[in-house]
Order: C-alpha cells, then sequence, then structure tokens
C-alpha cells in the first residue's frame, strides 16, 4: 500500500515536470531574424571631391521595415537613413577630399525592433588625382566706372570651364573678397551687387572655381570712382565771401546736408569728425569754382551721438556741430 502511494506520486511529479517542460518550449516565441543587405552596388573609380552614388537592398525575414547605414571606408559613415518597407532600395552619395586611395565601401541594415544585421560584403572603389589640366576662366567683367557713396552698383562677369564642369564665381572689391556663389553651367553670366560707405577709387576683381574644386586666376580689374553726393545752387548770384551753413536737418536721422559758399575758384576739403576728433569720412576733396554748394552724408552705419564737419579752403576754416538721433 505504501509502495503504490509512493509510485502515484512519483508519477504525479514527473507528469508535472514533463507539462512545464512543453509548456516552456510552446511559450517561447520563435527569434526574431535580422535584416540583412544585398546587392551592395556603386562606381569602381572615380575622382577626389567628385560625389560618387553608393545603392543597396535591405531585406528583413519577418517583413519588418528596414532602414540602412553606408561605410565609406575611411572612418565616415553615413548615417542610418530613414525607415522604408523590407525589400527597398536605399541610395546615399559620398566624395572622398581626403586624397586619392583605394576605399572598400559596406552597408549594414537594422529593422524597426533595432535588430542588426551583419556588414556586408564589401565593394571597392579607387579615387584617383582630379588632374584638371585647365581651371575656369573668367571673362568680361564689367560694370559701372562710376558711383556714388551708398549707391548700388552691380557687376557681372561670364565663367567658362575648359571641360564644362559647373562653376561658381567670387568677387574681390579692392579689400575684400565675396563669398563664392551658387554652381552654375560653364558659361553662365554672374552678377554680384554692393555699395561703398566711403569715397574712393576701388579696383573689381573676379575669379572662378570649378565643381571639383580647381580655382582659376582673377581676371584683369575695372576702376570704379566711388564719389559724395555734392549739388550746386545754380541759381545764386557770386557769393562774396565764404559761408559753412548749420546742416539741415539737424537733429537728423541718417540723412543730413552741409551747404557751403566759395567766393572764388578754391580746392576744398570737408570731413566729418566723431566727438574725439576722429575722422570718420571725407565728403569732399576737390577743387571747385566760385558758387554755393551742398553735401550730402548719409550715416546710416553710424550711432547716435555728436558729430562735428569741417570746411578747409585756402584762408578759410570753420568747424560746426551737429546730432545724430536714432
Amino acid at each position: 500500500m505504501k509502495r503504490s502511494r509512493v509510485s502515484r506520486w512519483l508519477a504525479c511529479f514527473l507528469a508535472n515536470i514533463v507539462a512545464i517542460v512543453v509548456f516552456s518550449q510552446t511559450a517561447v516565441a520563435e527569434p526574431n531574424l535580422p535584416p540583412e543587405v544585398s546587392q551592395l552596388q556603386g562606381p569602381s573609380q572615380g575622382l577626389v571631391s567628385e560625389e560618387l552614388t553608393f545603392s543597396a537592398i535591405a531585406v528583413d525575414p519577418e517583413n519588418d521595415p528596414v532602414c540602412v547605414i553606408f561605410d565609406w571606408g575611411e572612418g565616415q559613415v553615413s548615417g542610418w537613413s530613414k525607415y522604408q518597407p523590407s525589400g527597398s532600395v536605399f541610395e546615399a552619395s559620398y566624395a572622398w577630399f581626403s586624397g586619392p586611395g583605394t576605399y572598400h565601401i559596406m552597408a549594414l541594415a537594422k529593422d524597426s525592433f533595432g535588430n542588426v544585421g551583419i556588414w556586408s560584403d564589401s565593394i571597392m572603389v579607387v579615387i584617383s588625382p582630379n588632374l584638371s589640366p585647365e581651371p575656369p576662366e573668367v571673362s568680361q567683367l564689367q560694370g559701372p566706372s562710376q558711383g556714388q557713396v551708398n549707391e548700388v552698383l552691380t557687376f557681372s562677369v561670364i565663367a567658362v570651364d575648359p571641360e564644362n564642369d559647373s562653376v561658381c564665381v567670387r568677387f574681390a572689391w579692392d579689400n575684400w573678397d565675396s563669398q563664392w556663389s551658387e554652381y552654375q553651367p560653364s558659361g553662365s553670366v554672374f552678377e554680384m551687387s554692393r555699395s561703398w560707405l566711403f569715397p574712393g577709387t576701388y579696383h573689381i576683381m573676379a575669379q572662378a572655381r570649378d565643381s571639383f574644386g580647381n580655382i582659376g586666376s582673377w581676371c584683369h580689374e575695372i576702376v570704379v570712382d566711388i564719389t559724395v553726393v555734392v549739388g550746386i545752387d545754380s541759381d545764386s548770384e557770386t557769393p562774396q565771401t565764404f559761408v559753412l551753413s548749420q546742416n539741415y536737418p539737424n537733429p537728423f536721422n541718417p540723412v543730413t546736408e552741409i551747404s557751403f559758399v566759395l567766393p572764388n575758384t578754391s580746392y576744398v576739403n570737408l570731413e566729418v569728425f566723431n566727438a574725439l576728433g576722429q575722422k570718420l569720412v571725407t565728403l569732399v576733396n576737390e577743387r571747385m569754382e566760385a558758387g554755393s554748394y551742398w553735401a550730402r552724408w548719409d550715416a546710416t552705419n553710424f550711432p547716435s551721438g555728436v558729430y562735428f564737419y569741417r570746411l578747409e579752403t585756402q584762408g578759410f576754416t570753420k568747424t560746426i556741430k551737429m546730432l545724430l538721433m536714432k
């Protein structure tokens, strides 16, 4: 009797163990397999700084959405793409600037659950030096030969590349260079505008760069003379004495006019100074006939405060205060 009870207990215990094992095996979900990359394709050769495009297909066993990352073979990767349906074609582009060499490209896929596959077999691309024999050139630099302070002037130039590569242009404005323009087809006309705050003679040049980074030489310069707006009162009679009038309006913001009278032909110098006595701009510096004149000063780029203007001629000097209020 006792042996029978033990046998029944042992049989029940074993049945429970079997049930637990069977339940455990049926309860464990099948593993979610990672996606794979296939058909990695792209050019086998290129030039330094030339942008090349590569493609790959990513497939997930459970048809989950997938994304792809490319390794460019020089310690740089593309970053993960956006998720797309399983079986989609992914493309990415890259340009090698570090120099010529042989680079091995690979791709890796990830599904929407974060399961990452393994890197694909690599393909090889040989990057050669960019030996463009001739850089682009600029021609027909054109623009006005004279203008006034704060007047916007426009200059144009044509850029041509011997290999018909895309080109961009920059201008040199005597003491600083403009930024490179957007790329356009070879033979395009490029325009750029600017104004000058101070009178003087300025030298304008331009140069071109192709899409491979080859830069041509500066073209022959053109010259533009920038002067201050000076008017003459033609209805007035010949004055008898030098006169420098108070500017009008005063206070002003930001433009004012300064009137002066010359009783005879004189070399005239009219300058503006700040409160520290530092010269800011020369409004007039030339030989002028007898008559009544006015000069305009645009103080757009100067702060509010007290300023002085001084008229100097042969035998006459006078300084007057004015107030800029913004």
